[in-house]
């Protein structure tokens, strides 16, 4: 089941779509965004001044796999807007997206196998965009990756949420990242619902 959830007011300018490279005879493209008003029914978020405190994530299901990766992996409690930690991790794992990578996988707690991208040109578009804050979408594996700004928080527009499927939308189940959405309990899942989730883990890792 899906349900939209309203973009906030998110702004997109000229949709520009451009062919990145092709890999095993795939041509990969990318759609860039920038300010143009999505019509989408949005689902009522609020800011949080005073984040909920969450548990860590459970020791064992967070290393890095290689020595070359970037991971973001920490502990969602339903219901609960995500701690100060777990939203500044977010914002570190984006400062530290500056390398090239040939995979980024989305998995969790509740599905530890998760969903992966393995082209190169679209894994680096996502991570370039996450990391300058852009919006993005490419096609790979034969899914829709989307980098996108879901919400308001105030007049601040949120930080981009990392998403498969249907980006800014409650998914289930489904694969979306928004640590900084400001609304309890709509910040994601992992092969679950992507809003109201349960308690969880929840990992992307580039390599």
């Amino acid at each position: 089941m899906i349900c939209s959830f309203p973009l906030y007011g998110w702004k997109k300018s000229a949709t520009t779509t451009t062919t990145t490279g092709t890999t095993s005879g795939t041509t990969t493209q990318a759609t860039t965004q920038g300010t143009t008003t999505q019509g989408t029914t949005p689902v009522t978020t609020s800011a949080s001044t005073t984040p909920q405190a969450t548990t860590q994530p459970t020791s064992g299901f967070c290393p890095v796999t290689s020595g070359t990766s970037e991971l973001y992996c920490e502990q969602f409690v339903s219901g609960q807007t995500p701690s100060a930690t777990v939203q500044q991790a977010w914002d570190t794992f984006q400062a530290s997206l500056t390398g090239t990578y040939n995979q980024v996988t989305i998995s969790g707690s509740e599905d530890s196998t998760g969903v992966t991208c393995s082209d190169p040109v679209a894994v680096n578009q996502l991570a370039i965009a996450l990391n300058t804050n852009a919006a993005v979408s490419v096609q790979c594996n034969g899914r829709t990756w989307s980098i996108i700004g879901c919400g308001t928080a105030g007049s601040l527009p949120l930080p981009p949420e990392l998403s498969v499927g249907g980006a800014c939308q409650c998914s289930n189940p489904g694969y979306s990242v928004r640590p900084k959405i400001g609304s309890s309990g709509n910040w994601g899942g992992a092969g679950t619902a992507t809003c109201g989730a349960g308690d969880q883990t929840i990992r992307v890792e580039f390599s």
